[in-house]
């Protein structure tokens, strides 16, 4: 039985891919690629083609939300976004400057994240002192 965490936290670190059959299992949460949407459908509302800083931490999760075929990347794509990565950071983070400076760099004023509620708001507090405003910010902790 798995819950809170996407389908793909449970099946690819069980070591299988979409298409493996279990015996059995019980799963009641979304996947990446219904938050992609979701999340997508909010930035459309603001910039059709828009770069989004991707704020991902340096565990499971993040992997998961990096992974080449089934990530977030992926879920987006044919959708005219552009993920740019904002690099990783360990949990609890104690300093987001670098991933701030790097939201500036890639030009993009829309984020999204997997942060725990601290983190991003440390994150917002650093990008707001580094002088960018992102117009949105699309969190999901699972």
């Amino acid at each position: 039985m798995s819950t809170t965490f996407p389908w793909q936290a449970y099946v690819h670190a069980r070591g299988a891919g979409p298409a493996h059959r279990f015996r059995w299992t019980y799963h009641f949460s979304w996947g990446l690629d219904d938050i992609a949407r979701v999340f997508a459908g909010m930035w459309e509302r603001i910039a059709p083609r828009a770069t989004v800083g991707c704020l991902w931490n340096d565990d499971l999760q993040g992997r998961l939300l990096r992974h080449e075929r089934y990530g977030f990347g992926a879920a987006l794509s044919g959708r005219g976004h552009t993920p740019a990565d904002l690099g990783t950071y360990h949990e609890p983070a104690t300093d987001l400057r670098a991933q701030a400076a790097r939201l500036r760099e890639h030009g993009a004023d829309l984020v999204t994240s997997a942060s725990t509620a601290t983190d991003l708001a440390l994150f917002h507090r650093q990008v707001r002192e580094a002088g960018p405003r992102p117009r949105l910010i699309t969190c999901s902790r699972w």
